[in-house]
């Protein structure tokens, strides 16, 4: 048996609101990063479009068609090198076909398909469900008319067990859990297409268990409770600051995956490993600590704390700054993002004042406790 760390909800330049570039470098690097945080599968989760999964299939072939095509060449090493780079990386991250749906009345379901339907995706978004344009365009403003029950009875029909479904973030805008009530959201929990529900908060997991105890809810198999990371590419944030852990014995693919969702593989989220990685992540290094309480505005003399820390922080080798932050709203919907934007706005108090290079780092699983580095 081994445990395989997996990220079941990225997007990637197909998605109109990426934030990580396009083209080929794009994936390359949005691999590169997942591979550098030991990911070992992620699902291409795009909105409304499966086009995500098709440009990094188009990257993956032609740069080890490329490659295979230089190693019989002595001239170039350089360019051999980097080429085996790129092909290493593509074999190094296993990475399935999904979408993330946009469904009345506005809330988002994720379907992960086989490799052998792929090719019967687009034209089942496009008009069996109805988002049109949006299979191209990636923008999650579409809506389909059709419920998520209508849109994974269709999936059935249509794919014949070739698929699973994922509710994602369920607690949050456009979860399932906090924007569907009553049968409708107990016809959608009880499907037997859902093997898995995201969440982000410990609390809202415990929650769902306690409801899902309930008649209404009852189901044949229970859940997966998986956390991921909804990585949109922002340059400050690191992927799969949230993700799951499953053990298997088998190769990582979509058929061991499914099966391990649907039957008794072992699941764990990575709210059980925050505290291990908060601890190896500052081991051997300084800490500053600053708290927020409620919102992130700060007075004069939390700027003048700041601007004393971040001096720190850029003359002192291996120092970090934590940031501890309860009930503040502003980080709510854009997580590392308002934290970089404080950064970035005090920067230009610095002086010298130099804009300088910074990576955050999220250990945390609640909107009410969060905690960066």
């Amino acid at each position: 048996m081994k445990d395989y760390k997996i990220d079941l909800h990225v997007h990637s330049p197909a998605s109109i609101d990426y934030k990580g570039g396009s083209g080929p470098k794009a994936f390359k690097e949005l691999l590169s990063a997942y591979a550098e945080q030991s990911v070992d599968l992620i699902a291409l989760t795009d909105h409304n479009t499966i086009q995500g999964y098709l440009d990094y299939c188009r990257h993956r072939d032609q740069a080890m068609q490329v490659y295979e095509l230089m190693i019989g060449r002595e001239e170039s090493p350089e360019l051999v090198a980097q080429l085996r780079s790129e092909v290493e990386c593509y074999k190094r991250v296993v990475v399935l076909a999904g979408v993330e749906i946009s469904v009345y009345p506005g809330i988002h379901i994720i379907l992960v398909f086989s490799e052998s339907v792929v090719d019967m995706v687009t034209h089942f978004l496009r008009d069996f469900v109805g988002l049109g344009d949006a299979v191209t365009t990636g923008d999650p403003a579409k809506v389909s008319q059709l419920s998520a029950v209508a849109v994974l009875d269709k999936a059935k029909e249509l794919f014949e067990g070739k698929f699973f479904c994922i509710l994602p973030h369920v607690e949050s805008a456009k979860g399932a859990w906090k924007d569907l009530s009553g049968q409708p959201r107990a016809d959608l929990f009880k499907h037997d297409s859902v093997l898995a529900v995201q969440f982000v908060n410990p609390d809202t997991r415990e929650c769902v268990k306690k409801a899902l105890n309930n008649g209404e809810y009852k189901r044949t198999k229970p859940f997966k409770y998986i956390q991921a990371s909804d990585y949109h590419g922002a340059p400050s944030v690191r992927p799969a600051q949230q993700y799951s852990i499953i053990r298997s014995g088998l190769p990582l693919n979509w058929e061991s995956l499914r099966d391990a969702l649907d039957g008794n593989g072992e699941v764990r989220a990575s709210c059980e490993f925050v505290e291990q990685r908060l601890e190896k992540f500052l081991k051997g290094k300084r800490q500053l600590q600053l708290e927020f309480q409620n919102t992130m505005a700060i007075n004069e003399d939390r700027r003048s704390d700041l601007m004393r820390m971040l001096s720190a922080l850029i003359n002192t080798p291996s120092c970090v700054l934590r940031l501890n932050l309860f009930n503040t709203v502003e980080t709510k919907e854009r997580g590392s993002d308002a934290i970089a934007d404080l950064i970035k706005g005090l920067t230009i108090e610095l002086d010298p004042p130099d804009l300088f290079e910074f990576e955050i780092t999220q250990f945390h699983d609640s909107d009410t406790r969060q905690r960066f580095c």
